[in-house]
């Protein structure tokens, strides 16, 4: 006779009476080692992943595209500055690739006007359900314009305390360009730290409300800009990302105020997935594919929305 299976306390396990539960058990056990590889912890980075994740055409062609616009502003200011100062021509390509990248981020943190353009053309060549991870990539890009930016302004500051007999630091805080220029580096510094994996997950609430600091660096984008630059370019975008925001907020206030879903059931699954069960009758009558839902617990932040996933069955009262 064979020994009894034991469970991990080293007890001898029941073995079911009925044929169809002892053929589920083996089932189950022989998928174990499989399971095994679900239920490992994602792995964890430092950094937030670069876009895209898992590199297909068109997300390449986005990255690609996007770089080579701030390739071809550095190479052109640089070659028209070539026979005086490289600096200068260094100087003004980081104020217009700053500008871009501030542009591009207004546009892609807009989700309704993002749905406008995936109903074009537009929609076969870009992924636009991935604008979350287009905007860090645009945040990267921006990160290194503000410290190339920063570090010419140091570097002819110095220069400038030094032939005058000033103190070095008293330079960047004389006016207005030094002071709003420090200011929002400070800001996207924070901004950037509070964003990292590490501290985004552990202090989502830290993260969530410095991440809104990017409102007073374009107010101080507005006040640090030269010659109107920024009211030139970046007023387009922000009315547009104002608008969206704005639309969605009073789109929203009616189904917060008359109605609330009734949750049904809570599931926590392998990967820190949860599924959420309610009633559809109460929300949704139809669901399409890729759509999703933004949840708001108010006892865990009023101003707090995070997005779900849509997935339900025709046969189904409920979507999860």
């Amino acid at each position: 006779m064979s020994e009894p299976r034991k469970d991990q306390q080293g007890l001898p396990q029941r073995q079911p009476q009925d044929p169809a539960q002892r053929q589920w058990l083996q089932s189950q056990a022989s998928l174990a080692p499989e399971a095994s590889i679900v239920d490992r912890p994602p792995r964890k980075y430092l950094l937030p992943p670069i876009y895209p994740c898992h590199y297909k055409l068109q997300r390449a062609g986005y990255m690609g595209i996007w770089t080579g616009m701030h390739a071809a502003i550095l190479a052109y200011f640089l070659a028209k500055n070539a026979a005086n100062d490289w600096t200068e021509g260094l100087n003004v390509a980081s104020q217009y690739g700053i500008l871009l990248s501030v542009m591009g981020i207004l546009l892609a943190m807009s989700p309704t006007f993002i749905g406008l353009l995936r109903l074009t053309f537009l929609d076969r060549i870009f992924t636009f359900e991935k604008r979350v991870h287009a905007h860090k990539f645009m945040s990267y890009i921006l990160f290194v314009w503000t410290i190339t930016h920063s570090s010419l302004h140091y570097w002819t500051g110095v220069r400038y305390a030094d032939s005058a007999n000033l103190t070095r630091l008293f330079v960047f805080w004389q006016d207005s360009l030094g002071i709003t220029g420090q200011l929002m580096w400070i800001f996207f510094l924070f901004i950037g730290v509070a964003a990292l994996p590490a501290i985004r997950r552990l202090y989502y609430e830290a993260f969530y409300y410095i991440h809104h600091l990017y409102l007073v660096n374009i107010v101080l984008l507005y006040i640090h800009s030269q010659n109107g630059m920024a009211l030139r370019y970046v007023t387009g975008p922000l009315v547009i990302f104002v608008s969206d925001y704005v639309y969605r907020s009073l789109r929203s206030v009616p189904l917060i105020m008359s109605r609330r879903a009734r949750i049904r059931y809570i599931k926590f699954h392998p990967s820190d997935v949860v599924e959420i069960g309610f009633d559809r009758r109460e929300l949704l009558q139809h669901t399409r594919i890729g759509q999703y839902v933004k949840i708001c617990v108010p006892e865990l932040g009023v101003f707090q929305w995070h997005p779900f996933t849509l997935t339900a069955l025709p046969s189904e009262t409920k979507v999860m």
